[in-house]
C-alpha cells in the first residue's frame, strides 16, 4: 500500500509540474539536440575560426573544436550553424590544403 501511494503522489506531483510550465520555457522538443559528435559545422558569422567538429551537444548547447580558435560554447538558440555535408567538408579540405 505504500508503495502505491508513494507512486500516486509522484506521478500527482509530476502532473503538477507539466501543468505549471509557461510558454516561456523550453518545451521537451526544444530540448533534443540538432547535432551529434562527429559532426562538421561552420559558424556563419566568424568564418575565420575555420571548420568545426562538434564535441558534445546538449539540448541547445554544443561544444565544438573550430580549427582557428578551438573549442567554444555556441548556444544554438543565439547563432544558427551551419551544418556540413560531407562534399562541403572536403572541398573545404582540399581547398585549404592546396594553398588557395
Amino acid at each position: 500500500m505504500f508503495r502505491i501511494l508513494n507512486t500516486v503522489t509522484l506521478l500527482s506531483l509530476v502532473y503538477s509540474l507539466l501543468q505549471s510550465c509557461t510558454i516561456n520555457q523550453p518545451s521537451v522538443l526544444n530540448m533534443i539536440a540538432l547535432f551529434s559528435p562527429g559532426q562538421y559545422v561552420c559558424h556563419p558569422k566568424q568564418p575565420d575560426w575555420g571548420l568545426g567538429q562538434v564535441q558534445s551537444a546538449v539540448a541547445d548547447r554544443v561544444t565544438v573544436n573550430f580549427e582557428h580558435t578551438g573549442k567554444q560554447l555556441i548556444i544554438t538558440s543565439v547563432v544558427d550553424l551551419v551544418s556540413l555535408n560531407d562534399r562541403e567538408v572536403s572541398a573545404y579540405k582540399n581547398k585549404n590544403t592546396s594553398g588557395s
